[in-house]
């Protein structure tokens, strides 16, 4: 009888037991914090190459006259009759 007694108190207790779920916003915090500071990064890393494309296009372009001018000077020397390619 004293085990049902003892078993039915326990039974109880474990009735009244309330649990509340929490969320770990600590966490989420952290995580939230560390992906901004990673977009962040991102958008610098980002600005930074789109200067240096620009950079190399301005070079590009200034390369690409300069090979125009070269060409439109030699097109006139190969076109004389005084020119002769070598022999091969």
């Amino acid at each position: 009888m004293e085990e049902t007694i003892s078993t039915l108190d326990y039974a109880l207790r474990a009735k009244n037991i309330k649990n509340k779920p929490t969320v770990n916003i600590e966490t989420k915090k952290s995580e939230t914090q560390q992906l901004v500071k990673t977009i962040e990064a991102l958008q610098s890393e980002n600005g930074m190459l789109k200067s240096k494309i620009d950079i190399l296009e301005k070079k590009l372009e200034s390369i690409e006259t300069l090979s125009k001018s070269f060409i439109d000077g030699l097109t006139p020397m190969l076109s004389s009759s005084d020119f002769h390619p070598p022999p091969k």
